[in-house]
């Protein structure tokens, strides 16, 4: 199995937020079963530039000399001893508690969070991102600015892990349904080499592995037009990703495959919904949020229409 679809190193941005703490909690008993080769999780809180200005109101930021004296690195101290440390340690406990047994450390940045989180992953060898949802969609998060939506759109080496609605602080890891859509694409390929790599390490968490293929329906007369029998074609791509499952001694009776005829993403959202996916695994083409709102992009389409189900975004 390829470095690139395994948990090495994880960062887990978080805040205050109910959102951060089921993040946090799912992280903790998800990844406890990947301890062994973990080599550390990051708990990240970024502040916000200003965050001096909001807690002691009797200092002047305006000065920027201000911020190389004695008096302002004391404040920071404080601030952070006061606000900041307790949280984190909160964190902390949250996996432990859930069972994560590898290296925890807790780091604080200063700047604006997406774009902070963004720089980190960019230059340091963080292999998975863990981040809250916030339950807002597509338009709406490119207007306001979402933290989630700039990193699953400007991260182009990690394993980006959107935590959904669906998972709660009573719920365990067990009977997992996982639906991988497959398209015969190196972004679906990299999906599938992901869910392998889950599979084989929680398979007696494993309830169902549903393999999907969506004919676009005008793919469909094409390649009728052309001799092609589509059916064929689609069938042969799921033997293809069914068998990777297969050779690595996963059960048959897990994995499922399935194929569907119409528009991809509309077929796709139908199927989270009517069969409560607990992990959906997606690969990405790499376009901009706008250009996937504009041109309709599955894993847009996805993200901002299914927020029960965690989604995993598998990037080149």
């Amino acid at each position: 199995m390829k470095d690139t679809y395994t948990f090495k190193k994880v960062l887990l941005p978080v805040d205050e937020s109910i959102f951060s703490k089921r993040a946090a909690i799912f992280a903790g008993k998800f990844l406890r079963y990947f301890s062994k080769e973990l080599s550390e999780l990051t708990i990240l809180h970024i502040i916000r530039p200003g965050y001096l200005t909001t807690h002691k109101k009797r200092v002047d930021l305006r000065v920027e000399f201000f911020k190389k004296t004695e008096l302002f690195k004391k404040l920071k101290d404080e601030f952070l001893n006061e606000k900041i440390k307790p949280f984190l340690d909160t964190y902390e406990k949250i996996l432990k508690d859930s069972g994560f047994t590898a290296k925890i450390s807790k780091r604080v940045e200063e700047g604006e969070p997406g774009n902070r989180i963004i720089e980190i992953l960019s230059k340091e060898d963080y292999s998975t991102v863990f981040l809250s949802r916030r339950g807002i969609g597509l338009t709406e998060s490119l207007v306001m600015g979402s933290v989630s939506t700039k990193v699953v759109y400007n991260t182009r080496k990690q394993i980006v892990y959107l935590i959904g609605e669906k998972f709660s602080e009573e719920k365990e890891i067990s009977n997992l349904k996982i639906l991988i859509p497959v398209d015969g694409s190196e972004y679906s390929k990299k999906a599938v080499e992901h869910g392998v790599y889950l599979v084989k390490r929680i398979v007696k968490k494993i309830k169902e592995v549903k393999l999907l293929r969506v004919i676009n329906l005008d793919v469909y007369y094409e390649r009728l037009e052309q001799g092609i029998d589509p059916e064929k074609e689609a069938e042969e791509t799921l033997l293809v990703s069914r068998k990777k499952f297969l050779d690595e001694y996963i059960p048959d009776k897990l994995i499922h495959t399935q194929i569907l005829i119409g528009i991809p993403s509309e077929e796709i959202i139908k199927e989270i919904k009517e069969n409560a996916y607990d992990l959906v695994i997606l690969g990405r083409r790499g376009r901009s949020p706008l250009k996937d709102l504009i041109m309709g992009g599955v894993s847009s389409a996805v993200i901002y229409n299914c927020k029960e189900p965690t989604i995993a975004i598998i990037n080149l």
